[in-house]
């Protein structure tokens, strides 16, 4: 679901369809946590994160630039 904050930003809880906005939020957390090897190198397959991202026990939820670019999210 989205709601939207701004006129140039959203906030998205991801589904099993937004793997390339996780892999996204993945490489900016690598960034941020200064771990771009274990975040961004190191990702596993689209299957698995489309499972995770399915589950009941992960949620994952990602702002969102106009453009679609993630700019910032929460994952757990």
């Amino acid at each position: 679901s989205r709601r939207v904050i701004g006129m140039y930003r959203e906030i998205q809880l991801l589904g099993p369809a937004d793997v390339r906005p996780l892999r996204q939020l993945l490489h900016l957390f690598g960034r941020a946590f200064e771990e771009q090897e274990t975040y961004s190198r190191r990702q596993p397959t689209d299957e698995y994160l489309r499972q995770l991202l399915n589950s009941d026990s992960f949620v994952v939820i990602a702002a969102l630039a106009q453009d679609g670019e993630v700019i910032g999210g929460l994952a757990g």
